[in-house]
């Protein structure tokens, strides 16, 4: 289908929403000003149901990537190209590594900022005890 003026395959989300909004202007032609049968609009479930079918061809394009990327994965197997799985193998443990060390380091950038806004709270607490304590006498 040439959603856009161009024979690509997989339709964008601009031309997914321009074929929706075609759709219910024809829709609404057929059957009088209401784009409904029966003359009542349902609310909102137009907009509704456009954007679940754009969300759904999201997550579906995202899903074709990683199927390529599987396949890919599945055409070094075939074609013995040990050495090359070996090196992505390598890269993605790197790369995992790398995560966890910035994730165990956030934790305890978070940990040390909780504990001296702690602190910081306690101390203000008993310094407004103080400053109310001295206002009382």
């Amino acid at each position: 289908m040439d959603c856009c003026g161009d024979d690509s395959e997989e339709p964008t989300a601009r031309c997914i929403q321009r074929e929706v909004e075609e759709s219910d202007s024809e829709c609404g032609e057929a059957h009088g000003k209401s784009g409904h049968a029966y003359g009542v609009e349902p609310l909102g479930s137009v907009a509704l149901g456009r954007d679940e079918y754009l969300n759904m061809a999201e997550r579906l394009s995202c899903m074709e990537t990683k199927i390529d990327q599987m396949n890919q994965d599945l055409d070094l197997v075939r074609n013995d190209g040990t050495n090359q799985l070996k090196q992505r193998l390598v890269d993605i443990t790197k790369k995992n590594r790398k995560l966890q060390v910035t994730t165990e380091t956030q934790k305890s950038r978070s940990s040390n900022w909780n504990q001296s806004c702690m602190a910081l709270m306690k101390a203000s607490r008993s310094e407004l005890k103080k400053m109310h304590t001295n206002m009382q006498t």
